[in-house]
């Protein structure tokens, strides 16, 4: 048996979400099954900024839609102190 997973977004995101579908010409639901869900390690995220190697492809699929950022408030934290 398959579980299934609610995603409670704010509206905000959820617009967000609905433009990259239709960029991507997907629906949301692709999105959400489809779409590799990456945690992006703080030093990962300072060296894409920094080089072109794999820090920077990682980035470069999230921001292609190929790939979701996930994030939680203590992760975004941790991007604004670093930053």
């Amino acid at each position: 048996m398959l579980a299934q997973t609610t995603i409670v977004l704010p509206e905000e995101d959820f617009r967000d979400l609905k433009a990259l579908a239709v960029v991507r010409d997907r629906s949301i639901s692709w999105l959400l099954r489809d779409a590799s869900r990456l945690v992006v390690d703080t030093n990962v995220l300072v060296s894409s900024f920094l080089g072109t190697g794999a820090p920077r492809q990682v980035l470069n699929r999230v921001r292609g839609g190929q790939d979701l950022l996930c994030l939680s408030p203590a992760i975004l934290a941790e991007y604004l102190a670093v930053l």
